[in-house]
């Protein structure tokens, strides 16, 4: 099913998340997490989410925080996380880098306090520039989508905007394969929508239909948004209802890769669910 919306607003496996275009570097049952953490407590609904459906085997965890609880490790081992270290460190784009790359971790995860928000501002625009790892923002809990109890890859909104990077990003979370209850991909466009435009996007649907077939990933849907794309992106993730917002990122410096920047950056913050951001790696 293909839908258009006009709002009032202007080979590598999934389990063990290894870096896109790289071998994974751990067993394919083990998947290792650094947690950055600069809020009280972390979000345990969303731990709970990313482990509730046990699809990753273990589920181990570093822990990167200044002011830690004092019960960390029981608090991660209730939210399903196997504790493996603490790190205690200033928090910085540096050292979360230096963290996940000593302790080989497969993606990132950051619970920051969205009150100081110059700080989440930078270390969000340092990530996206140097992480080769993929990255998970994970919202306030006061913000949070009750949608999010059903696990946090149930109900994926994939937003592309059919590049090169989009669709490494794409071909990652198909390999989450059943795992995913639904998927929709959501493309936003910013200009008058002309039949040319239309035709192009339907054959870039039938370009990918097959692949997405092939997975066997239930209830597969395009859609079209028109206006702001960070808006729109977070309005079609609370029409269907989404658990997990996933997008690509370049690490390039033009300015189509600054405004690609500028939109994972805008949706990171406002979003009420995670969002998994995929790196499309750098160029020498």
């Amino acid at each position: 099913m293909n839908t258009e919306h006009q709002s009032a607003s202007p080979a590598y496996s999934a389990a063990s998340f290894p870096r896109p275009g790289h071998a994974p570097q751990r067993p394919a049952n083990a998947l290792r997490v650094l947690l950055a953490l600069d809020t009280a407590e972390p979000n345990t609904s969303v731990l709970r989410g990313l482990t509730r459906r046990d699809e990753f085997g273990p589920v181990e965890a570093v822990l990167l925080s200044h002011t830690p609880p004092t019960n960390w490790s029981s608090v991660l081992s209730e939210s399903g996380l196997k504790p493996d270290q603490l790190i205690q460190s200033d928090l910085s784009a540096a050292s979360i880098l230096s963290a996940a790359r000593e302790k080989r971790a497969s993606f990132i995860l950051l619970d920051l306090n969205r009150k100081e928000d110059a700080q989440f501002i930078s270390i969000m625009k340092h990530l996206l520039k140097k992480s080769d790892l993929p990255l998970m923002v994970i919202p306030p809990p006061q913000t949070l989508s009750k949608s999010i109890v059903e696990g946090v890859f149930s109900h994926v909104l994939f937003a592309t905007d059919w590049t090169p990077v989009s669709d490494r990003a794409l071909d990652f979370v198909l390999n989450f394969q059943c795992r995913i209850e639904t998927i929709n991909i959501v493309n936003v466009v910013n200009e008058k929508f002309t039949p040319k435009m239309l035709k192009e996007f339907k054959q870039r649907i039938d370009t990918k239909r097959k692949s997405i077939t092939d997975t066997r990933c239930a209830n597969t849907e395009f859609h079209i948004y028109y206006g702001q794309t960070w808006e729109e992106i977070l309005k079609s993730a609370d029409d269907y209802h989404a658990t997990l917002i996933v997008m690509g990122a370049n690490q390039k410096l033009g300015i189509k890769e600054l405004f690609r920047k500028r939109v994972s950056l805008g949706v990171a913050r406002e979003s009420r669910v995670p969002v998994l951001i995929i790196p499309g790696g750098r160029k020498n």
